[in-house]
């Protein structure tokens, strides 16, 4: 799978959806630092070095929201459910801005 996005594709998207996620790209930039600071303290391994590099290049909001789920794989492995738990409620709260309800 490809996780680059066409201009096609891109502008049929932006068709289809209502808007919401439409934001400036400093949010973006500042929702993709958190959820990459999130995982700032976990050891380094090769499954950690892919889910940065998707986090890192993902297109917007919405492949960022899907993304949470392999942040707390990662964070529950790392510190235990509960402590992941938290950081994944911290970081969704940044989404409720951008993404519709």
């Amino acid at each position: 799978m490809s996780w680059k996005t066409s201009k096609f594709a891109t502008s049929l998207k932006s068709l289809l959806t209502d808007g919401a996620a439409v934001s400036s790209p400093d949010t973006l930039t500042s929702i993709r630092q958190a959820m990459l600071g999130s995982l700032a303290d976990l050891p380094d391994t090769l499954e950690l070095a892919r889910l940065k590099a998707h986090l890192k290049y993902a297109l917007d909001y919405q492949a960022l929201w899907y993304m949470r789920s392999d942040v707390l794989h990662h964070l529950a492995k790392a510190h235990g459910e509960a402590e992941a738990w938290a950081r994944i409620t911290e970081l969704s709260t940044l989404f409720k801005e951008v993404l519709p309800a």
